[in-house]
């Protein structure tokens, strides 16, 4: 059932059915069944149940929550069956659990590393072999062997730059329909799509590089072409 603020929404108790005026949707990931939330006096009255399994307890700016923490493990007592967790200490531990998981991203990034210097190889050899008269003519009308070998340097940076680009809109699009739809559907969690700018740009300028660096050797194989030989080529 999927409700909105303003609804009433009905549930039974012991005391018989309450009818509860929805104030307000909030995200919470605490569990993937969803949960409502009344005040505790009125749960108290109808549902006649005192136990607690959770509290949160919130510190002014100037508290210590290392400091709390301790105090009330001393009073309560720090047995199996009480756990006091601070926040900073709770997220961490999300957090790494988080980069654990995407740790293999890592190596996503070497593989797409090692495809985009094989096929800038590829491409740039097949180049070389399709334009041999057309570089033979560069030479021969005074290009020089840097400025060959520099031209198609060039050529397979701006390659490896429109790979970035494209790449870059199809991975953004792929990830916003992942979370909003797939995500969405199965969970019922909504995550917030944040643009990785600082992998994007580690990655551009890994892709790029590595794409210029593979049209080095085609490159160095144009301008060592004989001027002849090139210009007597079909």
């Amino acid at each position: 059932m999927k409700l909105r603020a303003g609804d009433m929404l009905q549930l039974e108790s012991p005391t018989g059915p309450v009818a509860l005026k929805v104030r307000a949707i909030v995200i919470d990931y605490s569990s993937e069944l969803g949960a409502g939330f009344i005040d505790r006096k009125l749960y108290m009255e109808r549902w006649r149940d005192e136990a607690l399994d959770l509290v949160n307890v919130y510190l002014l700016p100037q508290g210590n929550a290392e400091q709390v923490s301790a105090e009330i493990r001393k009073r309560l007592g720090s047995d199996e069956t009480l756990f006091v967790t601070a926040t900073a200490a709770l997220r961490e531990q999300y957090l790494g659990l988080v980069h654990d998981s995407f740790s293999y991203t890592r190596s996503l990034e070497l593989i797409v590393l090692i495809i985009a210097l094989l096929g800038v190889v590829g491409t740039m050899v097949a180049a070389v072999l399709d334009r041999t008269r057309e570089l033979g003519m560069l030479r021969a009308i005074g290009a020089s062997r840097a400025q060959v070998a520099r031209a198609m340097v060039i050529e397979a940076a701006f390659i490896g730059a429109c790979a970035v680009l494209l790449g870059i809109f199809a991975g953004a699009l792929q990830c916003k329909m992942f979370l909003e739809i797939l995500v969405a559907e199965q969970s019922g969690w909504r995550f917030e799509f944040v643009f990785p700018t600082e992998g994007a740009l580690r990655l551009s300028v890994l892709v790029v590089v590595t794409a210029a660096i593979a049209g080095l050797l085609p490159g160095i194989r144009a301008a060592r072409l004989d001027i002849k030989d090139a210009l007597s080529r079909e």
